[in-house]
């Protein structure tokens, strides 16, 4: 995809979402048709994502996605839960 086709990346939020790859596919799969994304590019992404091992699949998703995981930090007796984005 060209650089331009790269600049229209969906926010991918995996707080909380099982760490398995259909999980992470299917969780992409709504965020790419949120953001209007065409069934071409959409099918490309996820056949690039599935072409390879689980590393493979997260490198695609940070390619092509905004991605965000939870982090819970503990301060004392409280918990804080802070997005990062990778």
């Amino acid at each position: 995809m060209t650089s331009a086709a790269n600049a229209n990346k969906p926010a991918l939020h995996l707080v909380g979402c099982d760490g398995n790859a259909f999980a992470i596919l299917s969780k992409a799969h709504r965020a790419a048709k949120g953001a209007n994304w065409s069934c071409e590019k959409i099918d490309e992404v996820m056949h690039e994502a599935t072409c390879g091992d689980y590393n493979h699949l997260i490198q695609t998703m940070i390619k092509y996605f905004e991605v965000s995981v939870g982090v819970t930090r503990k301060i004392g007796a409280t918990r804080y839960k802070e997005n990062t984005r990778l």
